[in-house]
């Protein structure tokens, strides 16, 4: 993981953020809380996993970037930087936003609760597709 990698090495930087520690793992790659210590913020940075799928997931993950930075729109997280680690995976920091996984949630909500939560969800994904 970077975030093993980077406790090893001299810093725990990552450009100008300052990685504080792993959020989760999906399947490109992993997540971690950042704080940018050039605008005092909180970030999410999500880093590529390296492995032999690369060319076709590098691309894939450079369009999800500009796809996502290209959008301004409140239920869509906002994309600040694109960069490269030192051992030159490809990675994006984005706006963080506070909570958990959804599903971790949804057992606690009331069913108005969960249509506001998808209402809002829809709203952010169909904004995206009209957006191309």
């Amino acid at each position: 993981l970077l975030l093993f990698r980077l406790t090893h090495m001299e810093t725990t930087e990552l450009g100008p953020f300052e990685i504080v520690r792993l959020v989760g793992v999906g399947g490109m790659g992993e997540v971690y809380l950042a704080r940018d210590c050039q605008l005092n913020r909180s970030v999410a940075i999500k880093v590529l996993r390296s492995d032999g799928a690369e060319p076709h997931r590098r691309a894939r993950f450079e369009q999800e970037a500009r796809a996502a930075s290209a959008l301004s729109h409140p239920n869509i997280c906002h994309t600040y930087h694109v960069g490269e680690t030192p051992d030159g995976r490809r990675y994006i920091a984005m706006e963080y936003v506070q909570g958990g996984a959804l599903r971790s949630y949804l057992g606690a909500m009331s069913l108005p609760q969960i249509c506001g939560v998808l209402e809002d969800l829809l709203a952010g994904l169909s904004y995206a597709e009209r957006a191309g």
